[in-house]
């Protein structure tokens, strides 16, 4: 009966093929990337403590690094403390993230394991850094 509502809900099971495909080229051409947009949040890559600015505790840790060909920017925290933990849950928040440069604008979808998923557009503004966040040593 579950399997039959799962079916009745979802559709009908997708099948995957794996093709052969031709080799990549390689070309001499600047990654699609590789613009100044794209160099704007680089900042903000590497490992960095993050710090309750009232009691100067480390609260989480935070890893950010690029990939797919710096197309990507990945963020991955983890709270060291009850800080954001949700009423009832007997874990601690962690959660990452995922930010792309469209064209036009910054868009990052963040999502954890206590409070679901947030999506953000938007500009690079100038401004001054957090204090509580500080890069890892």
């Amino acid at each position: 009966m579950l399997a039959a509502s799962a079916a009745a809900l979802l559709g009908p099971p997708v099948v995957a093929h794996a093709q052969a495909r031709a080799p990549l080229e390689q070309s001499a051409a600047p990654a699609t990337c590789d613009t100044p947009e794209h160099h704007q949040l680089d900042f903000w890559l590497g490992d960095w403590q993050v710090f309750d600015g009232a009691t100067n505790e480390l609260v989480a840790v935070d890893h950010i690094e690029k990939h797919s060909e710096g197309c990507i920017i990945q963020q991955s925290m983890t709270f060291l403390t009850d800080m954001y933990r949700r009423p009832g849950v007997g874990h601690r928040l962690t959660g990452m993230s995922i930010s792309r440069f469209d064209g036009e604008q910054w868009v990052q979808m963040w999502a954890d394991n206590q409070w679901g998923a947030i999506l953000f557009r938007g500009h690079r503004r100038r401004r001054r850094p957090d204090p509580s966040a500080r890069p890892a040593r």
